[in-house]
C-alpha cells in the first residue's frame, strides 16, 4: 500500500473512533497504527502528581506539568526535525 493510500485509510480509522466505531473502541493510535504494520513509538507525559486539588482519574488524564509539556514538546521536535532530515535509506535501515 502506497503511502497516500495508508495516510488516508488511517484517517479513516480515526474518524471512525471520533463517530463512536467500536472496532476501535479504547484503542490507543500507536496501538491501531503498529495493528497495521507501521511501526510506532509512543511517548507522553506522565501522570501530575502534584495540584492544587484532588487528582481522581478525570482531572489526573485532563491535567497537565507545564514542565512535563514542555520536556514532550522538545522532543518531539527534535525527533521529527531528525526524521525529516534524513534519506529514505536511513530511515528505513535504522531499525536494522
Amino acid at each position: 500500500m502506497d503511502p497516500p493510500q495508508r495516510h488516508g485509510r488511517l484517517g479513516g480509522a480515526g474518524g471512525a473512533r471520533a463517530r463512536g466505531d467500536p472496532r476501535n473502541s479504547g484503542a490507543t493510535d500507536a496501538n491501531i497504527l503498529r495493528g497495521r504494520g507501521i511501526p510506532t513509538v509512543r511517548v507522553g507525559m506522565p501522570k501530575v502528581a502534584e495540584a492544587p486539588f484532588e487528582i481522581d482519574f478525570a482531572r489526573g488524564m485532563n491535567t497537565v506539568s507545564l514542565r512535563a509539556m514542555e520536556k514532550l514538546t522538545r522532543h518531539l521536535i527534535r525527533t521529527a526535525v531528525d526524521t525529516v532530515t534524513r534519506s529514505r535509506d536511513e530511515l528505513e535501515g535504522a531499525g536494522a
